[in-house]
């Protein structure tokens, strides 16, 4: 049995929430509900797939053994409100027009990767240059690389930008072994509509690369130092990825 006191602050709590829904907007109420719908397209964007992420030297993490992909690709440098570098875009470019931007593409290998708080993410790691060029950024990272894929390894791996090159720590977690998400459906989904599939591409002009129409390389020569097992973004893996 309720009170009197009790009956009274009920009824002039109601009274108040009803108030607040009459005083409220039509306009009020559409934005909130927009928020709500925000927050669950964020929530289904999350379980869609993996994005591209760095870990750093705060969490463990795990590349997936199995398998990797390798891409040409054009970067895009970003940069904050104060015009220091924020990172990278990463644009594939496909196999009928690399041979036409052989100086200006790199080729990244991609790897399905999980922190040991369970996030899933796609590692890029930046493979030397079409010309064999090469420093201490990418030596440093191959290193870490190839110790974070061993099976059942768990390593801390950080950009040092002081020393220019990349570290890593290994740690011993009691997990047990990791399942990996397919790598291929979440990186076609990471890399959306940023393919350049044709020389009149915007962002050929934003980065101001001049095709020069008289070079006559081959493609062979984008994945000239590869090795054998190492299929680049040509053929069937290109047809699939960007379909």
């Amino acid at each position: 049995m309720q009170n009197k006191r009790q009956m009274k602050f009920k009824r002039n709590a109601t009274n108040t929430a009803m108030n607040n829904v009459e005083n409220n907007s039509e306009e009020d109420f559409l934005d909130q509900f927009k928020l709500n719908k925000d927050l669950v397209k964020n929530s289904v964007k999350e379980a869609l797939g993996a994005e591209f992420y760095k870990p750093n030297k705060k969490e463990a993490s795990q590349l997936d053994p199995s398998t990797s992909i390798d891409l040409v690709v054009l970067f895009k440098k970003l940069t904050d409100d104060n015009g220091n570098f924020a990172g990278e875009e990463i644009y594939v470019v496909k196999d009928e027009i690399q041979h036409e931007l052989i100086n200006d593409i790199r080729i990244i290998r991609c790897h399905a990767g999980r922190t040991e708080h369970g996030k899933d993410f796609i590692y890029i790691q930046k493979l030397p240059g079409i010309n064999g060029y090469t420093n201490l950024w990418t030596e440093t990272q191959e290193i870490a690389v190839d110790v974070i894929k061993q099976p059942g390894n768990w390593a801390r791996i950080w950009a040092d930008s002081a020393e220019k090159q990349y570290k890593f720590q290994e740690v011993k977690l009691n997990k047990r072994p990791q399942t990996f998400r397919e790598l291929g459906p979440d990186l076609k989904a990471a890399i959306g509509n940023n393919i350049i599939d044709s020389l009149d591409h915007p962002l050929l002009v934003e980065l101001g690369i001049t095709v020069q129409k008289s070079h006559t390389s081959t493609v062979d020569e984008v994945f000239a130092n590869l090795d054998d097992d190492d299929e680049p973004f040509h053929g069937d893996i290109a047809d699939e990825l960007v379909a």
